[in-house]
């Protein structure tokens, strides 16, 4: 009976591999933020630069360090009166004032907020590729299926063409222009095949998903998707981008490492204090009782004089790193402007495209249909038959390219608004 419950358990999971693991697009998104590997590693840097927090603080606190030595004087001139010395101890030392510690502290900060906000850019970046690749398959499986329905239609009329021809009432003319069709459509079709394949491939990367594993993509292109899409409108876009906000934190850390450098002209001052015993010995034991105890307490304070104008040139270097960071900032906020602006109109030509192209289709499924109905009367040839079926497929190709152009617009322009991460979340 255990054998039986094993072998239905191996069976539903083996039937749950063939079948595949369903994924929406947000289904897909959520995956990937969760097992990408680019993700994994920023996730990592994130936690380093939490622990260089901690580093800086750890050398404001009090340094402890012990020591020992033992000293054989196998070879010793006559005035020394011990063969054997040995010592132990124990060294404190603590920092009362360190003017760079701030400065320090506040720099492990910022690379902690950089830290983190890398994290987030690389979110976007792997969010922004599989919203794209996952449009991508669907509009590809879309013109596999067009492809296939094209194909199974052509090999149809070609058994008619042949039929008739054995008839006499067909020239063989005909049927080799079908056949071409024919064959011109099949390689379509292998190829639509393998770029599916591919598509798909790339998607399951992005996702972190194992290659050879099964994955069915569950949503559906919408007809009408221009309905469905309204843009985000916050105008608060600069402060949104992350990468306007990596532009700031960069800005943050010049004006750290400025304050850091001048304040290497500040004196510092450190308390240290030493505990420790000594022994001289003819002959060796660690049993000894003339163990003679040493301590002592003292400040040491240390006052930068000249260092060969170094912390000079450094201050001017960070001046000239902080008007490079601040350019960066006002040419990042130009070309936001410049990529709303060019992909709002993107978007809006977009909607145009689709409406034209899906008037277009409409035009191309009717004339076939009416083609299809005469060629059945006899008053249309073959020939004009397989010209009605290339323009409907063209249209069929043309929506297609233009559905998954208008995708690639909403998400583009979501990006540009520093809005993707929110525009993924409002998707069922």
């Amino acid at each position: 009976m255990k054998t039986i419950h094993v072998l239905l358990v191996l069976i539903l999971l083996f039937q749950l591999s063939v079948q595949g693991q369903n994924f929406s697009l947000k289904e897909s998104v959520d995956y990937a933020i969760t097992n990408n590997s680019d993700i994994k590693m920023s996730t990592y840097d994130q936690l380093i630069a939490k622990t260089k927090i901690n580093q800086q603080i750890g050398t404001i606190l009090p340094q402890i360090n012990a020591s020992g030595s033992l000293t054989d004087n196998f070879q010793s001139a006559s005035s020394l009166s011990s063969k054997y010395i040995m010592s132990a101890g124990a060294q404190l030392d603590q920092k009362i004032y360190d003017p760079t510690f701030s400065a320090g502290l506040k720099a492990a900060n910022f690379g902690k907020t950089q830290a983190a906000l890398n994290l987030e850019q690389t979110k976007e970046q792997i969010v922004y590729s599989v919203c794209r690749t996952y449009y991508q398959t669907l509009i590809i499986k879309k013109q596999y299926d067009v492809l296939n329905t094209i194909l199974s239609f052509t090999s149809e009329t070609l058994k008619a063409i042949e039929l008739k021809y054995t008839n006499g009432s067909a020239k063989k003319l005909d049927i080799d222009k079908i056949k071409v069709t024919y064959n011109n459509t099949h390689s379509q079709v292998k190829q639509a095949e393998l770029n599916y394949e591919q598509s798909l491939n790339n998607l399951k990367c992005q996702m972190g998903i194992p290659v050879d594993s099964v994955i069915v993509l569950t949503d559906t292109l919408n007809d009408n998707p221009s309905e469905d899409y309204i843009p985000a409108s916050d105008t608060n876009y600069l402060e949104n981008r992350t990468d306007y906000k990596l532009l700031k934190v960069s800005l943050n850390l010049q004006e750290t490492n400025k304050s850091n450098f001048q304040t290497g002209y500040l004196p510092s001052l450190s308390f240290n204090a030493n505990y420790g015993y000594q022994s001289s010995q003819n002959e060796f034991t660690l049993i000894d009782d003339n163990w003679d105890a040493n301590s002592s307490v003292g400040l040491s304070l240390s006052v930068p004089i000249f260092d060969g104008l170094q912390r000079h040139e450094k201050v001017a270097q960070s001046n000239y790193e902080i008007s490079k960071a601040k350019e960066n900032i006002k040419s990042a906020e130009q070309t936001i402007k410049v990529d709303i602006s060019n992909y709002t109109l993107q978007h809006r030509i977009a909607v145009d495209n689709i409406t034209n192209e899906k008037a277009n289709l409409s035009l191309a499924e009717e004339v076939l249909k009416n083609t299809q109905l005469a060629y059945q009367q006899g008053t249309e040839s073959s020939y004009e038959l397989i010209q009605a079926e290339s323009s409907m497929y063209e249209a069929q190709n043309n929506y297609f390219t233009t559905l998954l152009n208008f995708y690639y617009a909403c998400i583009d322009l979501e990006q540009s608004k520093g809005n993707l991460m929110n525009f993924v979340n409002t998707l069922k």
